[in-house]
């Protein structure tokens, strides 16, 4: 495999890449089957996405393409971020930190439990501004901060319900600052199936002041508890750049509520 501007064959198997067993399959009559041109294509899709790159094997003149993102809950009143960069642009190969190549948060280094390679993550316990370091292998630095106001607040308005009816719905209002250009506002409801085939969330992109959850949004919710939680999210632009890549941060303020569906 290439992997972009390293000047040089990578020997890299899909297995490190994947942890999949290099051990020949022990094939039974039923598992003795071609691989059909499906499975092949989605591995090669797999393959293609999960493309990573360790950053001491790029040239210090390599851009990185920026991706980071910021959320605040105002229930838990905690603020998550995270971290990922991309060789030249946002299809380039993910760019896993090493030998002296570092992102912190607030000057913090990132959680050691890692889920996804190449993605760095931060939980602080308040609802703070966020300014990322990058720091590549050329001990060139890149510093991008957020503030908490670049994203306007969020509530449930005084009228929201306590109870609803499935066979009515019901309407409220939201709080806060009016949405501004390149903003959205999500509403998305959670609950208990009426039946466990069936899959009953609503998420709804709001446009108003005013939420309406219609009878027939409610149909497939059993009786009982539902939450209800308001998203507000935006992007907004680098401080500084790497040369020519690009990139972004995301910013999302969450509020939830629950309520009785009878």
């Amino acid at each position: 495999m290439v992997y972009p501007d390293t000047g040089f064959l990578r020997n890299r198997k899909i297995g490190k890449e994947f942890s999949l067993k290099t051990k020949k399959p022990v094939m039974t009559r039923q598992t003795n089957l071609v691989l059909s041109a499906f499975t092949a294509a989605t591995l090669l899709f797999s393959v293609q996405a999960c493309k990573k790159v360790a950053s001491d094997d790029l040239k210090d003149t390599v851009p990185y393409h920026q991706e980071y993102s910021v959320d605040y809950n105002k229930n838990t009143g905690k603020t998550s971020a995270a971290a990922q960069f991309r060789v030249r642009d946002a299809n380039g190969s993910k760019v896993e930190l090493n030998n002296g190549a570092s992102v912190t948060a607030n000057s913090k280094s990132p959680s050691s439990l890692q889920l996804v390679p190449g993605v760095y993550s931060w939980t602080f316990d308040e609802l703070v501004d966020v300014s990322f370091e990058l720091t590549k292998n050329s001990g060139n630095k890149l510093v991008n901060t957020v503030a908490k106001t670049d994203i306007g607040d969020i509530a449930f308005s005084s009228n929201f319900p306590a109870v609803a009816s499935k066979a009515s719905g019901f309407t409220f209002n939201w709080a806060g600052d009016a949405l501004v250009s390149g903003e959205t506002l999500t509403v998305k409801i959670t609950g208990t199936p009426s039946s466990s085939s069936i899959d009953p969330n609503v998420e709804k992109t709001v446009t108003s002041g005013q939420v309406t959850i219609s009878s027939s949004d409610l149909d497939k919710f059993a009786p009982g508890t539902l939450k209800v939680t308001m998203e507000r999210r935006k992007n907004v632009l680098l401080d500084v750049k790497d040369d020519t890549a690009n990139g972004d941060i995301e910013l999302t303020i969450k509020t939830e509520k629950d309520l009785a569906l009878n």
